[in-house]
């Protein structure tokens, strides 16, 4: 069983990373500037406001807490917010943006993401949900802000 934590924890990042830049290369053979945009604006806001958010709380991370080994080596710093699951979900919103099938999928790997961190002992809960909510607003607010001022359509495909 600690090979299958190990897998979610460590190594599916790099399927959802893989998955996203498919779906999103698929979409910029047509949209390019607009995959562009989203996907740029969700990754950098993201990036910008976990680092403000672990500047602002600091969150030990399990391991520390209870003095044991994680099931993956990790440094003894920070865990808030998770920066795994708080990549697959910006993928996956990313992606939601231009396909809402391959978004939602992400989106399940991500979970699968943050599932495994939790059970590594790197991770509390708070600090995948804090990754998955910063994402979730982000989204939120870049659909309903002036979408126009970015040149991104709002309509979203109904895939």
């Amino acid at each position: 069983m600690e090979w299958l934590i190990k897998l979610m924890a460590r190594d599916l990042i790099f399927v959802s990373i893989a998955g996203a830049t498919l779906t999103l290369g698929w979409y910029a053979r047509i949209r390019w500037r607009e995959v562009i945009k989203v996907t740029g604006i969700i990754l950098l806001t993201a990036f910008i406001l976990s680092r403000l958010a672990g500047a602002i709380y600091f969150h030990p991370r399990p391991f520390v807490v209870a003095n044991f080994t994680p099931l993956v080596p990790h440094p003894a710093d920070n865990g808030f917010p998770s920066d795994h699951a708080l990549l697959a979900a910006a993928l996956a919103g990313s992606v939601w943006w231009f396909n809402r099938k391959a978004g939602l999928g992400l989106a399940a790997l991500a979970l699968l993401i943050g599932e495994g961190r939790i059970l590594a002992g790197v991770h509390h809960l708070i600090d995948i949900i804090a990754s998955f909510v910063l994402v979730f607003l982000i989204m939120i607010i870049l659909y309903y802000s002036r979408l126009n001022s970015f040149h991104i359509k709002k309509s979203i495909p109904r895939n």
